[in-house]
């Protein structure tokens, strides 16, 4: 029975919260927060009659659907606080009230049950319906409590606690929402529709068709729940954060060539960090699961895909999700019949696949026009693939050797390979060590005597002198000293590291001789680097040292930003001419886009020459350049005039290579 309630209470939540919080997410602060909030509410409205999907069965089970039915409407209701905390970054937050809840669900659970066995069903629902009270309570007092602080409602965009419940205009009988996000929540209503076939299609195969026997059904759950673990407890956070971020950062419906080009930098090389990250824990898993647990993957980058689609792109993948859907109850039922239970497994692999493909593609397209590559980061070095290889012979063999001797001497094996894995591993997850040993410090210098603390402090200097080659002063001898036994064996350690290696970093941050750059791509037309930005900034190839890995593109090929001239087709020859021959009619300000002083010029006779003479020589100078800001196109490539101006508000920085006020002596 729990296996019913707990699909009513998924489907419930998918259809009444999930459009409304994606559509809230990616709200990027403009327009009037009460229309933001009132399209929240939408979603509590919603639950109501989701809730009332239910249907009641067995003796309790009418009691228990009313509870879970209640705690959705609770839950939903808390999505306005919900929804600006994650706004506000409060991550931290979410995982604390997530968190207890999850732990008083499942505390109340064991403990009713225990009490009152033959009651299990009715006790579960009321542990569901208590923990989402304190999941809605925990919300609100926060917010209350915030607000009543002046300093921290600040950066709040409320600064009542009312304002978190609905608001209505005068004159309007509906509540005013954002129409665009109105219009994105509508898309994602739809589409919840599809993906609740697709997530939880399998339980609906389960109730309404015999395919499976009810104790089927509840060793299928626990294998789902199981198999699921680290997909459900990483995977589905992470996609969670990612979609955030990317709902932020990425302008919806705009092509890649037309958004701020450091924000895409950004959200490429996290997007490419990502990808390759998930990746490597994916192998791991694959790797380690084989021969140790059952775990499903459930990696297909729709964090990204959902944030960056417009409505007319999520439109269409709403009508692929309707074929996918109809592939996955069509396979379902046929693989069921086939192979029992273990069907909807294989099913689901097929779903899976399918979504996987069409997100990879939908990244592949956006961009395909652009000089950024994020689908090759899933691209794994072979030496890694060889390193996986070998740790899945060794733990196949445990299992097969070891395993039914001595269930502890399988286990450590399987450890040893792990850390000799995270070993090989070791810069590519190197900003996730560094980050560890960081952690660690900082709890040792509590717990533990002064000298381990410079240890860690130690090894983190080490890893980062190894990895970059190069050796930094250190500030303090004496860290060094007291940690002198436990860093010689760190460099012990990685003295075999030391000869060939590769180092992963951003090449962006590369100096000059750590890499070398192709030959400027001149554009024949302008004279300029081509794919040149009105920001004046241009994108060469480039390859760095041998050995060293860029981030942005998993191997030694990045792109680098140069300065440049943009220019939009305004010739220096012809402004010059023009200004020489027909300057006293202002067909040069004309030319160049100043057409008042233009029409001045025409009516005055260039105020009688004298502002042609004075044209003449400004454009020469190029002291006057296009009213658009770009540059002129000079039929050569080199160097060109730079025009700086000072005045009043300017400010001059002396530097350090300035001779300024010094006496004779000195000079």
């Amino acid at each position: 029975m729990t296996v019913r309630l707990h699909l009513l209470y998924a489907t419930g939540l998918l259809l009444s919260r999930e459009a409304f919080r994606r559509a809230a997410l990616s709200s990027k602060g403009s327009g009037q927060v009460f229309r933001l909030i009132n399209l929240i509410w939408i979603g509590w409205m919603v639950s109501v009659p989701v809730g009332c999907l239910g249907f009641a069965i067995a003796p309790h089970y009418e009691v228990a659907v009313v509870c879970v039915a209640a705690s959705i409407v609770v839950e939903v209701a808390a999505e306005v606080p919900f929804v600006l905390a994650e706004l506000q970054l409060w991550t931290k937050t979410r995982v604390a009230i997530e968190g207890l809840m999850q732990t008083l669900r499942s505390v109340l659970l064991v403990a009713f049950v225990f009490l009152r066995p033959s009651q299990s069903v009715l006790l579960y629902g009321i542990s569901h319906l208590f923990g989402s009270f304190v999941y809605a309570a925990a919300y609100y007092i926060l917010f209350a409590y915030v607000l009543h602080r002046k300093s921290g409602a600040k950066k709040l965009p409320v600064h009542s606690f009312w304002q978190l419940f609905p608001t209505w205009e005068r004159g309007k009988w509906v509540p005013s929402v954002d129409k665009e996000l109105g219009g994105l929540a509508w898309s994602f209503f739809q589409q919840g529709w599809l993906k609740e076939a697709l997530t939880e299609g399998e339980f609906y195969l389960m109730n309404f068709f015999p395919l499976i026997s009810l104790a089927q059904q509840g060793v299928y759950q626990v294998v789902n729940n199981l198999g699921s673990l680290a997909a459900r407890l990483v995977f589905r956070s992470i996609e969670a954060a990612a979609y955030k971020y990317f709902a932020q950062m990425v302008e919806r419906g705009k092509p890649v060539a037309e958004q701020d080009l450091k924000c895409t930098a950004e959200v490429v090389k996290f997007l490419c960090t990502l990808l390759h990250s998930l990746v490597l824990v994916s192998l791991i898993i694959v790797t380690f699961g084989w021969s140790y647990s059952s775990l499903a993957l459930q990696l297909y980058g729709e964090a990204y895909t959902f944030a960056s689609m417009d409505d007319s792109q999520l439109h269409r993948f709403n009508r692929f999700l309707v074929f996918f859907s109809i592939t996955y109850v069509g396979s379902a039922m046929i693989l069921t019949q086939v192979f029992g239970a273990l069907g909807f497994i294989f099913a689901n692999c097929l779903n899976m696949s399918l979504r996987i493909a069409y997100s990879l593609r939908f990244i592949h397209t956006q961009y395909q026009n652009s000089c950024h590559n994020p689908l090759a980061s899933l691209l794994v070095q072979p030496r890694l693939l060889l390193v996986f290889l070998a740790a899945w012979i060794i733990t196949s063999s445990s299992e097969s050797i070891v395993h039914p001797q001595s269930t502890v001497g399988h286990i450590s094996i399987g450890a040893f390979t792990l850390l000799g894995v995270v070993f090989g591993l070791r810069w590519e997850l190197r900003p996730l060590l560094e980050k560890i040993l960081d952690s660690a410090a900082s709890v040792m210098t509590k717990f533990l005597p002064l000298r381990w603390h410079h240890f860690l402090q130690v090894t983190l200097r080490l890893q980062d002198t190894i990895g970059s080659g190069t050796i930094k002063s250190q500030n303090n001898k004496k860290n060094v000293l007291l940690a002198w036994p436990d860093a010689f064996i760190v460099l012990l350690i990685a003295a075999g590291t030391c000869g060939e290696y590769t180092y992963v970093t951003n090449c962006s941050s590369l100096l000059p001789g750590q890499y070398q750059c192709n030959e400027l791509n001149i554009d024949p037309q302008t004279q300029q680097l081509k794919g040149c930005t009105k920001e004046g900034r241009a994108r060469i190839p480039c390859t760095s040292a041998s050995g060293i890995i860029c981030i942005e593109t998993n191997n030694g090929t990045f792109e680098r930003e140069v300065p440049c001239k943009f220019t939009n087709g305004y010739s220096y020859e012809t402004a010059l001419l023009l200004s020489v021959f027909l300057g006293m009619f202002g067909i040069d300000r004309i030319y160049l886009g100043y057409y008042a002083v233009g029409l001045a010029k025409f009516c005055t006779l260039g105020f009688l020459f004298l502002g042609q003479l004075i044209d003449i020589i400004l454009i020469a100078t190029q002291t006057i350049g296009p009213a658009d800001g770009s540059h002129y196109v000079i039929s050569y490539f080199g160097a060109g005039i730079s025009v700086l101006r000072m005045d009043n508000t300017t400010y001059r920085m002396p530097q350090d290579d300035w001779v300024i006020d010094l006496p004779p002596k000195e000079l």
